[in-house]
C-alpha cells in the first residue's frame, strides 16, 4: 500500500507540534489535535482503529539533513536483517516546511530494485505504506521537518 492524502492539516494545527527531537509521542496516549487528526485520517484510510494501536505505536517530529538510507518501517535495512520494530504496520509520513531542497522519498519494490518511484507530495499531504515497504529519504537543504507515524 502506497497512498496520499492531501491536506491533512493546516499551519495552525502544525504549530501545535513540538519542535524537532529525538522523543517519541506515544500515539495510545497523545492529545495532541494535530498528532490526533492525522491519525484520523490514518484510522481512515487503513480502516485501523485506535484500538489497533500498538503499545509501541509513536509518532515523532524530524530533522533529519542527511536523509535515511534504505529501510523499511519493521526497522530492517536490509533483506532478512533484524526487524526491531515487528509490531509495525503502517508507517506514514508528513511534510512539515517547504523551504528546503532535496529530502526527496522514494520507494522501491524490493531490496535489489534500481526502478524508484518518488512519491509526490506537499507540505501537510500525509503519505501512507505498509511497514514493510522500502523507501529512503535523499538528503536536503534548508529546513526539512517532517511529521513520522508508526502504528
Amino acid at each position: 500500500m502506497r497512498k496520499r492524502i492531501e491536506s491533512v492539516i493546516t499551519k495552525e494545527d502544525a504549530d501545535l507540534l513540538p519542535p524537532p527531537r529525538l522523543r517519541h509521542i506515544k500515539l495510545k496516549t497523545t492529545k495532541n489535535p494535530a498528532i490526533l487528526r492525522a491519525l484520523g485520517a490514518i484510522f481512515r484510510e487503513t480502516g485501523l482503529r485506535s484500538k489497533d494501536l500498538h503499545a509501541m505505536s509513536y509518532a515523532k517530529v524530524s530533522h533529519q539533513p542527511q536523509g535515511h538510507a534504505w529501510h523499511n518501517d519493521l526497522g530492517q535495512n536490509k533483506p532478512g536483517g533484524s526487524a526491531h520494530m515487528s509490531w509495525c504496520r503502517v508507517g506514514a509520513s508528513m511534510l512539515l516546511t517547504d523551504d528546503f531542497t532535496g529530502g526527496h522519498l522514494w520507494y522501491k519494490d524490493n531490496w535489489d530494485s534500481t526502478d524508484l518511484t518518488p512519491a509526490v507530495r506537499n507540505k501537510f499531504d500525509l503519505i501512507l505504506h505498509d511497514s514493510n515497504q522500502i523507501h529512503s529519504i535523499s538528503p536536503s537543504k534548508g529546513n526539512r521537518v517532517a511529521l513520522l507515524f508508526f502504528i
